[in-house]
């Protein structure tokens, strides 16, 4: 093995074998989403994603509301 251990991200006998994901850091000791890598950091595309399917589900909300204020405007 590494005699300082392995670095960050990296674990094994030979420090060759990346985190599992929804871990990451120093021997893999630290705990994540699974949408980390290896040295804790979330993917930009994720990140991208997870922002855009938030701005469309509050725009689903808003016309659902904007819908319901027109019907009941209707009768």
């Amino acid at each position: 093995g590494c005699p300082s251990g392995c670095a960050s991200g990296f674990r094994g006998e030979s420090c060759a074998q990346n985190c599992p994901s929804g871990t990451y850091g120093k021997d893999c000791s630290s705990n994540c989403s699974t949408f980390c890598n290896a040295v804790g950091m979330v993917d930009q595309l994720v990140i991208t994603l997870m922002v855009f399917a938030s701005t469309v589900a509050k725009m689903v909300t808003l016309h659902q509301h904007v819908i319901k204020n027109v019907r009941l405007e209707l009768t």
